[in-house]
Protein backbone atom coordinates (compact mmCIF):
# COMPACT_ATOMS: atom_id res chain seq x y z
CA UNK A 1 0.00 0.00 0.00
CA UNK A 2 1.37 3.38 -0.90
CA UNK A 3 0.68 5.99 1.73
CA UNK A 4 0.17 9.52 0.54
CA UNK A 5 2.26 11.79 2.74
CA UNK A 6 1.62 15.48 3.15
CA UNK A 7 3.98 17.75 5.08
CA UNK A 8 2.75 20.60 7.23
CA UNK A 9 4.56 22.77 9.80
CA UNK A 10 2.39 22.99 12.89
CA UNK A 11 2.72 24.51 16.36
CA UNK A 12 1.75 22.34 19.34
CA UNK A 13 0.46 22.94 22.84
CA UNK A 14 0.96 20.80 25.93
CA UNK A 15 -2.41 19.20 26.65
CA UNK A 16 -1.83 19.61 30.40
CA UNK A 17 -1.57 23.39 30.17
CA UNK A 18 -4.75 25.44 30.04
CA UNK A 19 -5.61 27.03 26.71
CA UNK A 20 -7.90 30.04 26.37
CA UNK A 21 -9.47 28.56 23.24
CA UNK A 22 -10.06 24.86 23.99
CA UNK A 23 -12.78 24.69 21.32
CA UNK A 24 -10.23 25.13 18.54
CA UNK A 25 -7.74 22.38 19.33
CA UNK A 26 -7.51 18.66 18.55
CA UNK A 27 -6.09 16.41 21.28
CA UNK A 28 -3.60 13.90 19.91
CA UNK A 29 -1.74 10.96 21.43
CA UNK A 30 1.92 10.62 20.44
CA UNK A 31 3.27 7.06 20.27
CA UNK A 32 6.29 5.18 18.93
CA UNK A 33 6.70 2.05 16.83
CA UNK A 34 10.34 1.14 16.38
CA UNK A 35 12.27 4.32 15.57
CA UNK A 36 9.19 6.09 14.14
CA UNK A 37 6.91 8.57 15.92
CA UNK A 38 3.19 8.74 15.17
CA UNK A 39 0.12 10.45 16.55
CA UNK A 40 -3.57 9.69 16.46
CA UNK A 41 -6.66 11.61 17.57
CA UNK A 42 -7.23 10.93 21.27
CA UNK A 43 -10.97 10.59 20.61
CA UNK A 44 -10.25 7.54 18.42
CA UNK A 45 -8.50 5.62 21.22
CA UNK A 46 -10.70 3.51 23.49
CA UNK A 47 -7.88 2.34 25.75
CA UNK A 48 -4.24 1.31 25.97
CA UNK A 49 -3.46 -2.10 27.44
CA UNK A 50 -0.21 -3.83 28.37
CA UNK A 51 -0.62 -6.73 25.97
CA UNK A 52 -3.06 -8.85 24.00
CA UNK A 53 -2.51 -12.43 22.90
CA UNK A 54 -3.64 -12.59 19.30
CA UNK A 55 -4.73 -15.89 17.76
CA UNK A 56 -3.56 -16.28 14.17
CA UNK A 57 -6.24 -16.50 11.51
CA UNK A 58 -5.59 -18.95 8.64
CA UNK A 59 -5.14 -17.24 5.24
CA UNK A 60 -5.40 -13.80 6.87
CA UNK A 61 -3.94 -10.80 5.04
CA UNK A 62 -0.38 -9.73 5.96
CA UNK A 63 -1.68 -6.70 7.86
CA UNK A 64 -3.61 -8.84 10.39
CA UNK A 65 -1.52 -10.26 13.25
CA UNK A 66 -4.60 -12.04 14.60
CA UNK A 67 -7.80 -11.78 16.62
CA UNK A 68 -7.85 -11.24 20.38
CA UNK A 69 -10.44 -10.89 23.09
CA UNK A 70 -10.46 -7.78 25.25
CA UNK A 71 -13.14 -7.14 27.88
CA UNK A 72 -15.63 -9.36 26.05
CA UNK A 73 -15.05 -7.78 22.61
CA UNK A 74 -13.26 -9.22 19.60
CA UNK A 75 -10.33 -7.06 18.51
CA UNK A 76 -8.44 -7.27 15.21
CA UNK A 77 -4.75 -6.88 16.08
CA UNK A 78 -2.90 -5.15 13.24
CA UNK A 79 0.63 -6.02 12.14
CA UNK A 80 2.47 -2.67 11.85
CA UNK A 81 4.95 -4.01 9.29
CA UNK A 82 2.02 -5.30 7.20
CA UNK A 83 0.19 -1.97 6.99
CA UNK A 84 3.12 -0.15 5.41
CA UNK A 85 3.91 2.12 8.33
CA UNK A 86 7.56 1.31 7.65
CA UNK A 87 8.24 -0.02 11.14
CA UNK A 88 7.98 -3.03 13.41
CA UNK A 89 7.54 -2.94 17.20
CA UNK A 90 10.58 -4.06 19.20
CA UNK A 91 8.49 -6.62 21.13
CA UNK A 92 9.68 -6.02 24.68
CA UNK A 93 7.97 -6.28 28.06
CA UNK A 94 7.21 -2.55 27.87
CA UNK A 95 5.09 -2.83 24.73
CA UNK A 96 1.57 -1.50 24.76
CA UNK A 97 -1.45 -2.09 22.54
CA UNK A 98 -3.65 0.84 21.51
CA UNK A 99 -7.26 -0.23 21.07
CA UNK A 100 -9.37 2.04 18.90
CA UNK A 101 -13.11 2.68 18.98
CA UNK A 102 -14.95 0.82 16.20
CA UNK A 103 -15.37 2.84 13.00
CA UNK A 104 -18.76 2.69 11.25
CA UNK A 105 -19.79 -0.56 12.95
CA UNK A 106 -16.51 -2.34 12.24
CA UNK A 107 -14.67 -4.57 14.69
CA UNK A 108 -12.32 -2.80 17.11
CA UNK A 109 -8.77 -2.43 15.80
CA UNK A 110 -5.66 -2.75 17.96
CA UNK A 111 -2.15 -1.58 17.13
CA UNK A 112 0.92 -2.86 19.03
CA UNK A 113 3.23 0.05 19.90
CA UNK A 114 6.54 0.37 21.73
CA UNK A 115 5.55 3.41 23.79
CA UNK A 116 2.70 5.84 24.36
CA UNK A 117 4.56 9.11 24.86
CA UNK A 118 2.19 11.97 25.60
CA UNK A 119 -1.01 13.84 24.92
CA UNK A 120 -0.73 17.16 23.10
CA UNK A 121 -3.00 19.66 21.37
CA UNK A 122 -2.91 20.70 17.74
CA UNK A 123 -4.64 23.98 16.81
CA UNK A 124 -7.59 23.25 14.50
CA UNK A 125 -6.74 26.26 12.33
CA UNK A 126 -3.46 24.53 11.52
CA UNK A 127 -5.10 21.17 10.92
CA UNK A 128 -7.73 22.73 8.69
CA UNK A 129 -4.99 24.37 6.64
CA UNK A 130 -3.34 21.04 5.85
CA UNK A 131 -3.78 19.85 2.25
CA UNK A 132 -6.40 17.20 1.43
CA UNK A 133 -5.11 13.65 1.29
CA UNK A 134 -6.55 10.17 0.86
CA UNK A 135 -3.91 8.02 2.58
CA UNK A 136 -3.82 6.95 6.22
CA UNK A 137 -0.64 8.87 7.14
CA UNK A 138 0.12 12.59 7.00
CA UNK A 139 3.65 13.74 7.86
CA UNK A 140 3.85 16.90 9.97
CA UNK A 141 6.79 18.95 11.23
CA UNK A 142 6.34 19.92 14.87
CA UNK A 143 8.72 22.16 16.88
CA UNK A 144 10.20 19.03 18.48
CA UNK A 145 10.54 16.98 15.28
CA UNK A 146 8.68 15.16 12.54
CA UNK A 147 5.59 13.09 13.31
CA UNK A 148 3.20 10.98 11.24
CA UNK A 149 -0.54 11.49 11.86
CA UNK A 150 -2.43 8.20 11.52
CA UNK A 151 -5.98 8.61 10.15
CA UNK A 152 -7.94 5.52 11.19
CA UNK A 153 -10.82 5.94 8.74
CA UNK A 154 -8.38 6.11 5.82
CA UNK A 155 -6.41 3.17 7.21
CA UNK A 156 -9.56 1.04 7.44
CA UNK A 157 -10.48 1.89 3.82
CA UNK A 158 -6.97 0.96 2.62
CA UNK A 159 -7.04 -2.33 4.52
CA UNK A 160 -10.51 -3.16 3.17
CA UNK A 161 -9.33 -2.59 -0.41
CA UNK A 162 -6.27 -4.78 0.17
CA UNK A 163 -8.40 -7.64 1.53
CA UNK A 164 -10.50 -7.97 -1.62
Amino acid sequence: MDLLEVEANVPIHDANSRSDDTQNVEKLIRFAIGDHTFCVRASAVAEVVLSLTASRVPNAPEWLRGIAGCRGDLVAVLEPSGISLGCTPRMSDGNRVMIFHPIAGSIKLALPVDAVNDLFELPMSTAAGAPEHSGPVTRMILPDGEIAMLELESLLKCLSRRSM
